[in-house]
C-alpha cells in the first residue's frame, strides 16, 4: 500500500538519448508504486531558457519546484522526504 502524499509533485528534466534520464525515470516509477506523488515530464529542449540551464546536466528533478537531484536519484532519499522523513 502507498502513502498518499497528494498535492506533491515530481519533475524530471530529461533530453533524447540520455541513458541517465531512462535511469532516473525509472526509479522515479518504480518509486510511485509506493508513494503517491504526480510525476512531470520535461523535455529540455522544449523550452530556450530550460535547455541553456540544464542541457549539460540531466537529468535534473525537483520537488514542488525545489531541485533535489542532478545527473542521479537518491530513490531512498527521495522516498524518505515524500515521506515527509528526516534524511541522514
Amino acid at each position: 500500500m502507498s502513502a498518499s502524499v497528494t498535492g506533491v509533485t515530481v519533475r524530471i528534466y530529461t533530453k533524447p538519448r540520455c541513458a541517465l534520464c531512462v535511469e532516473a525515470r525509472r526509479v522515479l516509477e518504480e518509486l510511485r508504486t509506493r508513494v503517491d506523488f504526480v510525476l512531470e515530464v520535461v523535455d529540455i529542449r522544449d523550452d530556450r531558457d530550460t535547455w541553456e540551464r540544464y542541457r549539460h546536466a540531466v537529468p535534473v528533478v525537483t520537488l514542488d519546484g525545489e531541485e533535489i537531484a542532478r545527473l542521479r536519484v537518491d530513490e531512498k532519499g527521495l522516498e524518505d522526504r515524500l515521506r515527509g522523513t528526516s534524511v541522514a
